[in-house]
């Protein structure tokens, strides 16, 4: 305990019994050690830091996906890229090609997403299922998809840019 808590708990305590002498200061304390000691926020804040790094999990194990997705699909594609090329497509033009296939996927999933959220929606509207947060959090729904549309671009122009480098020749030639 600092100097300067102690000799305000002093002065406290002065103040409380100049109002009422009857009236007990068992024990001052800070807001944040009162709320360090509380068992009950700190299960709350617990369960919430969880739920973040599980959050956190799940995106990356969903980027992965979508990137793993993408890249075997470009891998069976290699032949047609390659005969793209051959004839005069340019770099750009599949990699655009390959994105918007890509991106065509992420609106999909968002799409699919955003509805079963609002039907989960539904379910967690009992008060007793969330402490303190409403269920249609305008920035949750708005940063949410951004945050995974993001990703699935990430996750999409990784291939689709390995793509382009092909050499034709190379992946035209009979195996």
């Amino acid at each position: 305990m600092s100097a300067t808590f102690a000799m305000m708990c002093c002065s406290l305590r002065v103040a409380v019994h100049s109002v009422d002498p009857r009236l007990p200061v068992l024990s001052l304390k800070t807001l944040t050690s009162h709320r360090d000691s509380t068992t009950s926020l700190w299960a709350v804040t617990l369960a919430a830091k969880l739920f973040v790094a599980f959050g956190l999990i799940a995106g990356m194990l969903a980027t992965a996906g979508v990137y793993g997705l993408r890249a075997y699909i470009v891998t069976l594609r290699r032949r047609e890229i390659g005969i793209r090329m051959a004839l005069g497509g340019t770099r750009g033009n599949i990699l655009g090609q390959l994105l918007r296939e890509g991106s065509w996927m992420a609106v999909t999933g968002l799409l699919v997403c955003t509805v079963l959220a609002v039907g989960l929606i539904l379910v967690l509207q009992r008060p007793e299922m969330l402490y303190q947060v409403d269920t249609l959090d305008p920035l949750v729904f708005a940063v949410a998809p951004l945050l995974l549309a993001s990703a699935t671009a990430a996750a999409s122009y990784i291939p689709a840019h390995r793509a382009t480098r092909l050499d034709p020749t190379v992946v035209l030639r009979p195996e």
